[in-house]
């Protein structure tokens, strides 16, 4: 949102970020500073306020007659939502719904910059059963697993650079640390970024979750992300039932021998039916010849891929492997639609 604000040349007076935030509680106590504000963005995601508390919080702000306009993100609701009719009754209609990172940023600059109209909200007007409404977020998202065929293989390095790949494609994207090696701490800290207090750390707008248990990777898949990458580290080590639970599944390799060999212990953990749907990537060699040797040693596995090595994770994000690795989920002409994105 912010990257849309000050490309539409908005002042921010005030940004509250974090999650289970309560809209009405804030606004009882920003009640004397609300009176110099003309616009305010809520991102619904982050809030914990029933919808009736939400019109409350709006009420408050009425009542003394500020003349404030209030935009809302609300990627969970749909179209026929008795709360969109409420908010059209009430005069709101900046109304965000979509949960497309893209449609969301160009409607944001829309209703910042001219406001949504009467017209613009009318579809909102008349409340209807859905009988197909929208699925949870946490089913929507698309879930890869990345694991080290042994240690040090390079999991979290690729984890990073796919990150930063799907970020470049204009795909919410978060990196949990789901390892028994931990490492994204370090990379805070000789980063210099900036740790919020949700335990995660942003950087080229991929958000980074050190440390992640159970209970955090289901608070994050609540939040707005299109994708998730599950750090995994060592195979061996990994938690291989939530990992085969992803809907894509990367197991990455050094070419040398003795890295070759750590592949066995993936081989005699799982059937093949089930090895069939990994992706195993190969890091370390351009030779041709090697990597025929490799394919042939792999079959009847089919998804094999040759990665180059980046020095800097964090500085790159080529990935040309992912749209093959995610032909299922992404698409690469999402990218033309950036000439359209005030991103």
């Amino acid at each position: 949102m912010n990257k849309v604000l000050t490309e539409t040349d908005q002042v921010i007076a005030e940004s509250i970020v974090g999650n289970d935030l309560f809209l009405k509680k804030t606004m009882k106590d920003k009640l004397a500073s609300i009176a110099s504000i003309d616009i305010i963005i809520v991102d619904f995601t982050a809030l914990a306020d029933t919808d009736a508390e939400i019109m409350e919080a709006v009420e408050s702000i009425r009542i003394m007659d500020y003349k404030v306009r209030f935009i809302f993100v609300m990627p969970y609701k749909a179209e026929g939502d008795p709360f969109l009719k409420e908010c059209f009754y009430a005069g709101i209609y900046d109304l965000i719904i979509s949960d497309q990172y893209l449609e969301i940023s160009e409607q944001l600059a829309v209703c910042v910059t001219e406001g949504m109209r009467y017209k613009d909200a009318l579809k909102y007007r008349d409340a209807a059963i859905n009988d197909q409404p929208k699925e949870a977020a946490i089913s929507r998202k698309t879930m890869i697993g990345i694991a080290g065929a042994g240690i040090r293989s390079g999991a979290t390095h690729n984890s990073i650079v796919l990150g930063n790949f799907l970020r470049a494609n204009n795909q919410m994207t978060a990196v949990l640390e789901y390892a028994q090696r931990p490492a994204l701490q370090s990379v805070c800290e000789a980063t210099g970024a900036s740790f919020y207090n949700e335990g995660y750390f942003s950087l080229k707008g991929v958000d980074y979750y050190p440390e992640c248990d159970r209970e955090r990777l289901t608070a994050v898949a609540g939040r707005l992300y299109d994708y998730i990458i599950m750090d995994f580290g060592n195979y061996a080590d990994a938690d291989q039932i939530l990992f085969n639970k992803c809907d894509v599944r990367i197991i990455i390799s050094g070419s040398k021998p003795w890295e070759l060999a750590n592949l066995e212990e993936v081989f005699r953990s799982q059937e093949e039916e089930v090895l069939k749907k990994y992706h195993f990537c190969f890091l370390g060699t351009t030779n041709n010849r090697l990597q025929k040797e490799i394919i042939k040693h792999m079959e009847p596995l089919e998804n094999i891929y040759f990665l180059e090595y980046n020095e800097d994770p964090l500085a790159c994000d080529h990935f040309p492997e992912g749209f093959e690795i995610l032909r299922d989920y992404l698409e690469p002409v999402k990218k033309e639609k950036k000439k359209k994105s005030l991103l």
